[in-house]
């Protein structure tokens, strides 16, 4: 959910101004204004579009819709931090907020946001790894099951680095270069201890091998890990675009 923080002054003076903005807010946006501590916070109440760019442009329309009534109502919209105003308040985005800040309180959150960034990167890998280890074998047990049970769905591969990755994400894993690199190798293992095993089983079973030579099946099985591999890695390396884009989109300070 996207928030914009406005220090708005609720009074007597400019009370009814304020409840135009919520209902046009509301009209033209679906948004609710909530009011916190003598200033309204502008939550947003609807999904926003899935891709980044898009849910950009809806907040900066309406930002801009209520910055121009906020001028043309001649209501101040103070620093929100400092609760001042001078001529040096614009507004900032603060990854997925909105505020309006003087020069000096910019300055402020940008050092706390690069100290909280850098005290981010000692998460270390080894916070997720274990979780991830554990999404990945279980989706690769059932993926090699579907290869002994003789469907030829390779593909099914990408619900092993999907449930890694999710597991990986969800524990507080970091997603790095290197976070990245861990979580491919845990997958790739997971597929081929698993397949490995479902082999074995099936070279055991001598009468799985009535109609197929062992070398005919040992084949089959190579390329099954192969063309599963290669889905994963394109899987790992399309999710790690996409979440690297968004944050830097989103995980950011930056003056509008």
């Amino acid at each position: 959910m996207y928030v914009i923080r406005i220090g708005i002054i609720a009074n007597e003076d400019n009370k009814e101004a304020i409840e135009e903005i919520k209902v046009d807010a509301f009209r033209n946006y679906g948004v609710a204004m909530i009011e916190e501590n003598n200033s309204f916070v502008i939550a947003i109440q609807k999904l926003l579009p899935r891709r980044v760019k898009k849910a950009e442009e809806e907040m900066v329309g309406l930002i801009q819709q209520i910055t121009t009534q906020l001028v043309k109502e001649n209501i101040l919209a103070g620093d929100f931090l400092r609760g001042q105003m001078d001529d040096s308040i614009h507004l900032y985005q603060v990854k997925d907020s909105y505020f309006y800040l003087s020069k000096d309180s910019y300055q402020q959150l940008l050092s706390d946001f690069s100290s909280t960034t850098e005290q981010g990167q000692t998460k270390t890998i080894k916070a997720g790894i274990v979780q991830a280890t554990l999404g990945a074998l279980i989706g690769a047990i059932i993926w090699a099951l579907m290869f002994y049970l003789g469907f030829n769905v390779w593909f099914f591969s990408i619900l092993s680095a999907v449930m890694a990755l999710h597991f990986y994400v969800k524990k507080g894993g970091l997603l790095n270069t290197l976070g990245i690199i861990s979580v491919s190798l845990v997958v790739i293992s997971a597929l081929v201890i698993s397949l490995g095993s479902v082999y074995s089983i099936i070279v055991i079973q001598q009468d799985a091998l009535s109609s197929f030579t062992q070398s005919e099946i040992f084949t089959s099985m190579m390329w099954y890990l192969l063309l599963g591999v290669l889905s994963v890695l394109i899987y790992i390396v399309y999710y790690s675009l996409q979440a690297s884009e968004n944050q830097k989109k989103l995980n950011r300070i930056r003056k509008l």
